[in-house]
């Protein structure tokens, strides 16, 4: 006795402008990604590198999850966007940025990047027939992005204030040991 298995080819729900969508707002997680790896490495502050690194790595597993998600779909995703680092940048940039930093205008580059995406999730968000497990990530992104957008706004507040406070402090001391001697 044999059994006939007859396989249903899936149609693909997500229509070539949706598709670009999504392709889009991936390549933007990847920036918002890179923009906070690349801030992390230009910041002094340990407790701001800190978060900053950690901010990229949330990013990338919500890249990741989205990925995953739309693996089904036949959507192609360049790979340029993928690398990290200061590729545009020359050594004699390097330097003046570090003599002239501005750490709170750096993290708050990071932070409007994160409220592009928004807008565009929530476009997703309404496509009708969007697949459910595409729908589910991008709820759950967008969540954890909200939080995340939140949680960064006071953190950031204060850290900048314990590194002003420390800065103060060692400026204190110098100027002490200076009027010492």
């Amino acid at each position: 006795m044999s059994y006939e298995v007859s396989v249903q080819s899936k149609e693909d729900p997500i229509t070539g402008k949706d598709k670009k969508a999504i392709h889009d707002l991936v390549e933007l997680f990847f920036r918002i990604e890179r923009s906070y790896y690349n801030s992390a490495e230009d910041v002094q502050i340990v407790p701001l590198k800190r978060y900053l690194y950690h901010q990229s790595s949330i990013r990338n597993r919500w890249t990741n999850e989205i990925l995953t998600a739309i693996k089904d779909y036949d959507i192609l995703l360049s790979k340029s966007w993928i690398d990290k680092g200061h590729t545009y940048r020359s050594a004699k940039e390097d330097q003046e940025f570090l003599e002239n930093r501005n750490y709170t205008v750096i993290v708050q580059l990071c932070l409007e990047s994160d409220f592009k995406v928004l807008p565009e999730i929530d476009r997703l968000l309404l496509v009708k027939g969007m697949p459910i497990d595409i729908l589910e990530a991008l709820v759950r992104v967008k969540t954890e992005l909200l939080f995340e957008i939140s949680e960064s706004k006071e953190l950031i507040e204060e850290i900048m204030e314990r590194a002003s406070a420390s800065k103060d402090a060692v400026k204190g001391k110098i100027v002490s040991l200076y009027q010492k001697s």
